[in-house]
């Protein structure tokens, strides 16, 4: 599974705009990044990481404990770093150096794991037709033990999105039901301990990214042919104001700042 490339930038104030970073080593392959514990810690995928105190200066670390090559994702809460990987594995240290695995799954790819102040949310793609092993999220409260959810779908479920109360939507790729094909998407309202599950016809649109403004609007993107497409929503069930946007092949992620 290739990364996602990661270009990271920083606005130094509004006159200057923004500035590309250059990460030690610069390996062209990183995959997210995240702040925690008085620094940034940015991922790649061969297994390096990052760390910045400014996120404007980079330097190595060499990671020690279990491996973290095919880090996709990485966030901090609870006083630890958590990585998951295009493996299989979530992996969790109190120091962003040494690295310990507590869920080792081959035959799954995570694709994302945030932290919402109090619980832990990895999303994954399963690959198994054991109706048992279906699912496609994993939570944990302290990053170290984590339980599966399983659900009816083993559709991929690529991102998650967090509104900054207790509502989770995570989205993925379509299925086809009774003929025609229908994205999946997982919603909670709880703060992630229980999930539903719903399908909504969004026209053969590969879904890539979820985000939301932290007051009333879920926005999620992707692609849709050749092009980027997004949609918005304001209960993270039905979704309406299509968007194309011709310019790009794909979007595959989307953040709020806090104005945009």
């Amino acid at each position: 599974v290739e990364p996602f490339p990661l270009e990271i930038t920083a606005a130094a104030s509004s006159s200057v705009g923004v500035t590309e970073i250059t990460l030690v080593p610069d390996t062209s392959a990183y995959t997210d990044a995240a702040y925690g514990d008085g620094r940034f810690l940015a991922c790649d995928v061969l297994g390096n990481l990052s760390e910045s105190e400014d996120g404007l200066s980079w330097s190595a670390i060499t990671p020690t404990g279990d491996s973290i090559v095919g880090a996709k994702s990485i966030a901090y809460g609870a006083g630890r770093y958590v990585i998951v990987t295009v493996g299989g594995k979530i992996l969790s240290s109190s120091d962003g150096v040494s690295f310990t695995q507590h869920v080792n799954e081959p035959t799954r790819t995570f694709y994302k794991v945030l932290w919402t102040g109090t619980r832990f949310v990895a999303t994954y793609a399963g690959n198994d037709s054991n109706p048992a092993n279906l699912g496609s999220l994993y939570i944990s409260d302290d990053g170290i033990n984590w339980v599966r959810i399983v659900s009816e779908s083993n559709i991929p479920l690529y991102d998650v999105a967090f509104d900054g109360s207790t509502g989770l939507l995570a989205v993925g790729d379509y299925e086809e039901v009774g003929g025609s094909d229908s994205n999946v998407f997982t919603y909670s309202s709880d703060g992630g301990s229980t999930w539903l599950h719903v399908r909504r016809p969004l026209g053969d649109s590969l879904i890539r990214g979820v985000g939301h403004n932290g007051t009333n609007l879920w926005v999620i993107v992707g692609s849709h042919g050749s092009q980027g497409v997004s949609w918005t929503s304001v209960d993270g069930q039905n979704f309406s104001n299509r968007t194309y946007h011709p310019s790009v092949s794909t979007l595959t992620d989307v953040h709020w700042t806090g104005t945009t």
